[in-house]
């Protein structure tokens, strides 16, 4: 009688909500770490399988959902999805592009569902009649209370949303979004859904500028400080960056790392390291960075060989007496940048433009 008169009961509206925890190690005086699990009639449920069984194949005959919507749909998965997803981030390399993954999570999706906007919906595929009028039915006048520790709250309405435990909720809900799968194709995005967490990816030729940034940005962070490190601890930050140039090239996982750095023009760590402090040393000594650091520099006129060393550019190397050192003394500055810049070609050490230096360090440092 329900379905031939349009009408859904409505002691069969009422829900019992339960608050459960998400986990067991939660604090229980946190209300946002309860799940609440709307506990419904079981003849509503048997009322709504019966349509259940046939609202799918409609929804399918008349193609409406959104072709990339795999939730509660018949031969449709999280694994059919994953699949479909994963296959064209691995073709997208070889197309000379790198894609990039967004992941998406609706909060209380089911709560969020506007019954006016959700009738809208239902109009749009096609139904009508007493069918609508079921479904209008269903959604309105419905209320819930919440019981827990033996004790119940009073009734309240609800004036939107679905029942998260309703048989027919994951139906409506696949409807209702599929508006947003329009949305996101009309910005060239492509996506996938099931149903309320959504995959958006892009794959664009060459490699994305902001990536590259990332990487470097986080490995030259503070880096001068890095000087003379234990090789075990250098080598922790460059497979970071070899994982990087993998990801960033599409390259294999076992590919050799020295023509994906050249490629990617990026020195190894320990000479980003060097071209940090030789940088550094390079703007103290010509008045761009602090005077603080300039001072702490033996410059040619106060080094031991006056003649020799301000000829060719040299700094002074303070002996283990002056600087009076308990840690590896290559790791202070004041040692450690004298060395490096010392090593440097004299035509390098002669240079006094910036840009022009970075551009010469660099390229003496790929040697």
């Amino acid at each position: 009688a329900s379905l031939s008169e349009g009408h859904f009961p409505a002691t069969l509206k009422e829900a019992v909500v339960r608050p459960l925890l998400k986990k067991p190690s939660l604090d229980l005086a946190v209300l946002a770490n309860y799940r609440p699990v709307s506990n419904l009639r079981f003849v509503a449920k048997v009322v709504e399988s019966v349509v259940a069984q046939q609202f799918p194949k409609f929804l399918e005959e008349t193609s409406y959902l959104d072709p990339f919507q795999s939730g509660f749909r018949s031969g449709h998965s999280t694994e059919t999805a994953l699949v479909a997803l994963v296959d064209d981030l691995w073709r997208a390399p070889e197309r000379g592009c790198s894609s990039v993954l967004v992941l998406l999570d609706l909060s209380a999706a089911f709560d969020t569902i506007d019954h006016g906007i959700m009738l809208h919906q239902l109009e749009e595929l096609g139904m009508g009649g007493t069918g609508l009028r079921w479904f209008s039915s269903f959604l309105s006048d419905r209320s819930q209370f919440v019981l827990a520790g033996g004790q119940r709250s009073t009734s309240r309405p609800l004036i939107c949303g679905v029942p998260q435990e309703s048989v027919l909720s994951p139906l409506l809900f696949n409807i209702y979004v599929k508006p947003l799968g329009e949305i996101i194709r009309g910005f060239g995005v492509r996506y996938h859904q099931y149903p309320d967490d959504t995959q958006l990816y892009i794959s664009t030729p060459g490699y994305p500028s902001d990536a590259l940034e990332l990487v470097t940005s986080r490995l030259d962070y503070c880096n001068a400080l890095y000087m003379e490190l234990p090789l075990r601890s250098t080598w922790r930050l460059q497979l970071v960056q070899n994982a990087a140039a993998r990801v960033i090239t599409g390259a294999a996982l076992r590919s050799r790392i020295t023509p994906l750095l050249r490629e990617l023009h990026w020195l190894l760590v320990v000479f980003r390291v060097r071209f940090k402090v030789l940088v550094t040393t390079f703007e103290a000594l010509h008045g761009i960075g602090p005077s603080y650091l300039r001072d702490r520099l033996l410059l040619p006129t106060t080094s031991h060989r006056p003649v020799r060393s301000h000829r060719e550019g040299l700094l002074g190397v303070p002996s283990a007496k002056q600087c009076r050192l308990v840690a590896p003394r290559g790791r202070a500055f004041s040692v450690g940048a004298p060395t490096l810049w010392n090593q440097l070609p004299p035509e390098i050490r002669r240079i006094q433009d910036l840009s022009a230096f970075c551009h010469s360090l660099k390229s003496f440092l790929f040697q």
